[in-house]
């Protein structure tokens, strides 16, 4: 990590080339900055191939941060009062003195051979209930030991016994352990790699090959209140199959940003979570009910952020499914949760139905983060009553979305105005618009104001690097 002087940027990297060979969670710890005021914070996902090259397939991958609440919780867990190679079952009957087994072969004849030993722990400890007390290693029993003739048939058997048999009991006790919230900080759905995987027919074709790297660029501004201090970052890997790599990098660059977060809650399941589809009426009482957030009285604004992606056979390929945001009644907003770009992906050509559109992703994209401001809609320090809603279709199959439902609340805006140029499209040497490059004329960019006075007028000034500057007014 690299801390920066008043006015710079500081660099943390967490993962580093991390391969995601399976499905799971892939977490390391951060060291970001204890203190400081940071105008913006970027999160860099390189995205590559992992060590035994790139999967075929297009999973999801989401970027968590997991944040200590310092809150403690349990839950009533049954201790047992004994394990036999590791299972607790009801009723055990062993013997302490060694046992065999008959076996016929035409060399030795009738032969005994000693059973392995099985392990025993005992947990007689009343103060941690867990606590292995004592081990003893103890043998098979109950069961028939067949008596051969010379030519190896079975002419007789003999019972052998059990010396011991045991009972189960169990004590009530709690499982203690920490409040972790997750809040998704990104998501990223990976591209079909048959040209990047050496064991693919088609490997080194199309211009790719294992040393593919593919980065996503997050604005995390308003999670820089968490983003403090001792940090845990999980990249959970939906694959099935070997796989990827993640390189996770983030920028503080220091200043002041266009409003302080303050809080930050999930409104409904923990982190980036799967909510199944079979009608509208269900979703909406089950799934997505109106639910109360808690506000601050401190709080001067507030955000819904909500990211949406369908799964399934029905809740990938369905279109025209929306979802309208409510707030204490009001819709907030809504989007349809489409992506009908698909084939003008930056990442072409891939294997597979990349071309094809799906529910708010692309395979080799970031998943759409959808922004709704929610200020006039609620009171500080009131309740506020959240409902998501989405439109009602009969899914031919199986329907699932994963979502992401942020609740950010702020202290007082910093600016009136606060235009900036928060992104160039073109010229430029970013992956994700190279099929928009290299161009020589029409320059285009995205502005944003993060004041609270609306921007009616802008003066850009753009030229070739040592050139003469020319401006360009907008309104």
């Amino acid at each position: 990590m690299a801390f920066a002087d008043s006015g710079d940027t500081t660099t943390v990297q967490v993962h580093d080339n991390v391969d995601m060979t399976w499905y799971g969670h892939y977490k390391k710890w951060g060291e970001f900055p204890t203190e400081g005021s940071f105008r913006k914070v970027l999160m860099h996902f390189d995205m590559g191939c992992a060590s035994t090259g790139c999967s075929g397939w297009d999973y999801d991958v989401h970027i968590l941060l997991r944040n200590r609440t310092n809150k403690l919780d349990s839950n009533l867990v049954l201790a047992p009062s004994y394990s036999l190679d590791g299972s607790s079952p009801d009723t055990i009957q062993f013997s302490y003195s060694p046992t065999y087994v008959s076996a016929w072969d035409s060399i030795g004849g009738d032969t005994a051979i000693a059973n392995d030993t099985l392990v025993l722990v005992w947990y007689q400890d009343a103060n941690d209930p867990f606590l292995a007390t004592d081990t003893q290693y103890v043998y098979a029993a109950n069961y028939y030991n067949m008596t051969y003739d010379s030519a190896g048939a079975v002419i007789d058997s003999v019972w052998v016994a059990a010396d011991t048999t045991l009972y189960l009991s169990n004590t009530d006790t709690y499982n203690v352990y920490e409040i972790i919230e997750d809040f998704e900080l990104g998501r990223a759905i990976t591209p079909y790699g048959t040209y990047m995987n050496p064991a693919n027919g088609s490997y080194g074709t199309n211009g790719y090959d294992e040393n593919w790297k593919h980065r996503f660029t997050y604005d995390v501004t308003d999670f820089q209140h968490l983003l403090k201090d001792s940090v845990e970052i999980d990249a959970f890997y939906s694959g099935w199959s070997s796989g990827f790599s993640v390189t996770l990098n983030f920028e503080f660059i220091e200043g002041t940003p266009p409003r302080m977060p303050l809080s930050l809650s999930n409104v409904y399941k923990n982190g980036a979570a799967g909510y199944g589809y079979t009608n509208s009426a269900n979703f909406e009482s089950q799934q997505m009910p109106e639910v109360k957030v808690a506000t601050s009285e401190y709080a001067s604004s507030f955000k819904l952020q909500f990211v949406p992606s369908g799964h399934g056979q029905a809740g990938e390929f369905t279109p025209n499914v929306s979802y309208t945001a409510k707030v204490n009644g009001s819709v907030v907003g809504g989007e349809t949760i489409w992506k009908d770009d698909c084939g003008f992906n930056a990442i072409w050509p891939q294997g597979g139905t990349w071309i094809f559109d799906r529910a708010n992703w692309c395979p080799g994209e970031a998943v759409p983060i959808y922004n709704h401001e929610i200020t006039p809609y609620v009171t500080a320090g009131d309740t506020a009553l959240v409902d998501i809603n989405f439109s009602s279709y009969n899914p031919n199959g199986d329907a699932s979305y994963s979502c992401a439902v942020h609740f950010f609340q702020y202290k007082e805006p910093n600016f009136e105005l606060d235009a900036e140029v928060i992104d160039i499209i073109s010229p430029s040497l970013k992956d994700q618009y190279s099929r928009l490059n290299p161009i020589c004329a029409n320059p285009v960019i995205k502005i944003r104001n993060s004041g609270t006075q609306e921007l009616t007028a802008l003066t850009i000034e753009y030229g070739v690097k040592g050139g003469t500057m020319q401006t360009q007014q907008w309104t």
